[in-house]
């Protein structure tokens, strides 16, 4: 078997988009089972440690 792997930057026009984004993935399994205060605590420290080591994207990218 081989494994081939992409590397891609995508690019947001917030932090939140890009969490809004993640949980429209195979990462959204990660919150399923909390309730929503948990679930908004865990996605508010992920937007508050990306909103500190990412640039915001000037222009607004979508993905498809």
């Amino acid at each position: 078997m081989t494994i081939d792997t992409t590397t891609q930057n995508i690019r947001f026009p917030s932090s939140k988009n890009m969490c809004d984004y993640s949980w429209q993935t195979p990462q959204a399994g990660l919150v399923s089972g909390m309730d929503a205060g948990q679930r908004n605590a865990v996605i508010a420290a992920i937007m508050g440690d990306v909103s500190s080591s990412v640039q915001e994207a000037p222009t607004q990218v979508f993905v498809q």
